[in-house]
């Protein structure tokens, strides 16, 4: 299982320990397709955020190119994942998530779960708060800069 922070400074994790994401358009893609949390990205809104007008002639081709690299970055460390976490659906990218395994949904879903604690919960409250609290490492992305949806995001 992989567990992405954004938190924080991008970073993904093995079993093993952190693994890098090399190379600054890499970087704008992964935090692109995670800030949307499993929801399919347009081609165009990742070509948006990767190179602002600077788009490259062959922006299809180029994009493509950063998939590719990214799902090999990916199944080698998961090799023993069946399918891609990227896909292609008709509305863009997705990168598929499961449970816990994005920092901000688990912040997310214990802040909701401390606000839905009774008054007499106090303790799990704090708990879940703190718990909440402990995942921020920094500012989103680490203040690395994207595009105006990862800007958005920080």
């Amino acid at each position: 299982m992989l567990r992405f922070s954004v938190l924080g400074p991008l970073q993904i994790r093995t079993d093993t320990g952190p693994a890098d994401v090399p190379g600054d358009l890499q970087r704008i893609l992964v935090q692109t397709l995670l800030i949307s949390e499993g929801r399919p990205v347009s081609g165009e809104s990742l070509a948006e955020e990767m190179w602002g007008e600077a788009v490259p002639d062959r922006q299809a081709n180029a994009l493509q190119a950063h998939i590719s690299r990214l799902r090999r970055r990916l199944r080698a460390l998961e090799p023993d994942r069946p399918v891609s976490r990227v896909t292609i659906h008709p509305a863009g990218y997705r990168l598929g998530l499961g449970e816990g395994e994005l920092d901000a949904a688990e912040f997310v879903r214990a802040v909701r779960q401390a606000e839905a604690a009774s008054p007499d919960e106090a303790g799990r409250t704090a708990r879940l708060l703190g718990d909440a609290l402990a995942l921020w490492r920094g500012p989103v992305f680490g203040g690395f800069p994207g595009g105006t949806l990862c800007e958005l995001a920080g």
